[in-house]
């Protein structure tokens, strides 16, 4: 992992995240948190929530364990997907934390983060799939999910414990790689 300086583009750190379950691969994805845990070192401004193979943790910029928030996924790329690396999506609305991703099988995971003092707690998670996997995932809105397959875009609400299919449209996407949600402008008159 390379941590780099906004401001100047300076290289600040190059750690290397080790994965220590056997089998494990990755990690594939690192979210970079504001370092305030009281368990962290003292020259530590980061935290850093990552994965060990399915497994997320929340380890300082040292790569000290600070905390396992106890949920299973591993990001990754379907199959046919032509892509180099894997996408996750999140969203930072203090005090929370939302994940987004599909994994090898191209399943849609879904996470919310209660996050204080360094301190990351699962609060919700969900998980959707469909025959042959999906291809992408994107946030629509607050509580939607747009999913899109092979053959079929999927608008899933996660409003609940668990995604369920709001809405579909059959279209024909075999080689897709990513979705996005598009902001629809108000009219000034």
């Amino acid at each position: 992992m390379h941590i780099i300086d906004a401001a100047s583009g300076n290289l600040w750190q190059r750690r290397r995240i080790s994965v220590s379950r056997a089998g494990a691969s990755g990690p594939w994805s690192a979210l970079l948190l504001p370092g305030d845990s009281p368990r962290a070192s003292p020259h530590s401004r980061l935290m850093i929530l990552t994965h060990d193979g399915a497994h997320w943790i929340v380890i300082d910029e040292n790569g000290e364990l600070l905390h396992v928030p106890f949920y299973d996924w591993q990001p990754g790329l379907p199959g046919s997907s032509s892509l180099r690396s894997v996408p996750v999506s999140w969203q930072i609305v203090l005090p929370f934390i939302e994940l987004l991703g599909l994994d090898v099988n191209g399943a849609v995971y879904g996470a919310k983060f209660f996050a204080d003092r360094g301190t990351i707690e699962l609060v919700s998670a969900q998980v959707a799939t469909t025959h042959g996997g999906y291809l992408a995932a994107a946030r629509a809105g607050a509580d939607t999910v747009v999913a899109v397959s092979r053959s079929r875009i999927d608008w899933l609400d996660r409003s609940a414990d668990h995604f369920h299919v709001k809405a579909k449209m059959n279209v024909d996407f075999p080689t897709a790689v990513a979705c996005s949600r598009l902001r629809e402008r108000k009219k000034r008159w």
